[in-house]
């Protein structure tokens, strides 16, 4: 049975927001759960043909991409008497640490000191990983699926061009 245009571009979808979930996952990604939950696709569809859309939280591109040390916004003496990375890093340590409010606040300048000297991901983070790595979830995840990924989009073009064809006829 010919599957429609929209069916077959909710698998492609499914496919990949599933492949990107997992290699969240397995690069240790996975505190609050925070990120991975947000992972979705949106599938549009049009008379000739589809558009897909995987969406997550704004920060997914800094966990997949990664931050160079010279971008990190720590330092400088800025005189700002809060810091939206500083209360960030303090969160995650007192999620990950299950410390104190005091502690927490210690351990994220910590952090943000290494993150200012080596950028984000850490050369120790990747102890956290399954996979040794801690950036380019989303690019592995692609080529993981690569082949299964094609097969989809070539049945989807196969559809869209007998559809094109019905309606000439």
């Amino acid at each position: 049975m010919i599957e429609t245009i929209e069916e077959l571009a909710n698998k492609i979808g499914v496919l990949v927001v599933d492949a990107v979930k997992k290699q969240f996952l397995l690069q240790g990604h996975k505190l609050t759960g925070k990120l991975i939950d947000s992972i979705e696709q949106q599938v549009q569809t049009r008379v000739s043909g589809a558009r897909i859309q995987v969406l997550a939280e704004n920060y997914a591109k800094f966990v997949n991409n990664g931050v160079a040390a010279a971008n990190i916004p720590f330092g400088g003496g800025s005189g700002a008497r809060t810091s939206k990375y500083i209360q960030g890093l303090k969160n995650f340590a007192r999620l990950r640490f299950g410390v104190s409010d005091k502690e927490a606040l210690s351990i994220a300048f910590a952090i943000a000191r290494k993150h200012k000297r080596e950028g984000m991901r850490t050369r120790s983070s990747s102890r956290f990983s399954k996979t040794g790595k801690r950036t380019e979830a989303i690019e592995d995840a692609l080529a993981e699926v690569d082949d299964e990924l094609n097969k989809m989009i070539e049945d989807t073009l196969e559809v869209i061009i007998n559809l094109s064809i019905e309606q000439k006829i």
